[in-house]
């Protein structure tokens, strides 16, 4: 009997997936998607920079071995911020705490512990959406029978000086 797991883990599955989908692929594809993905240039730069076309590259990208293999390693970015992203949420909302925290501040630590605990992908840290409001004006629109107006008009300055209201 051997104490070899039955089931490999997710990371053999993922290196192997990886390494088969990188076998498929011609040096030069490998090259344009891992530049693609290691630096999060958009296409046209990355043509610019690698001395191809822009053209290429979408072609490139519509064949399925190459577009798998972009995925894959994508997906293995993406995972790779997951725990920095949580660290980075943390932070925010221990910041948010303090005593001497801003109004604002503490607003988006509440935002934060929505996107820690709440449902779904962003409990994973897998996306972080946080809307910051920014004092300003406030036009209140739930009165839907009225209609609100505001005056534009431009008075003439006063010659003598002076406020004219």
């Amino acid at each position: 009997m051997t104490d070899a797991p039955l089931i490999p883990t997710a990371d053999e599955v993922l290196a192997d997936l990886g390494n088969s989908l990188a076998d498929a692929l011609t040096t030069k594809q490998r090259e344009v998607v891992d530049y693609l993905i290691s630096t999060g240039e958009r296409p046209a730069r990355a043509a610019e920079a690698l001395g191809i076309t822009r053209g290429y590259i979408s072609r490139l990208l519509t064949l399925p071995k190459v577009r798998a293999y972009y995925d894959a390693e994508l997906e293995a970015l993406r995972t790779s911020g997951r725990a920095r992203r949580v660290h980075l949420l943390e932070k925010t909302v221990d910041k948010a705490m303090e005593p001497d925290a801003t109004a604002a501040m503490m607003r988006v630590g509440l935002e934060v512990v929505k996107h820690l605990d709440g449902p779904g992908e962003a409990a994973r840290g897998t996306s972080v959406n946080i809307a910051i409001a920014i004092p300003g004006y406030v036009i209140d629109l739930s009165d839907a029978g009225t209609r609100p107006t505001i005056d534009l008009r431009v008075s003439p300055p006063n010659p003598e000086g002076g406020d004219d209201r």
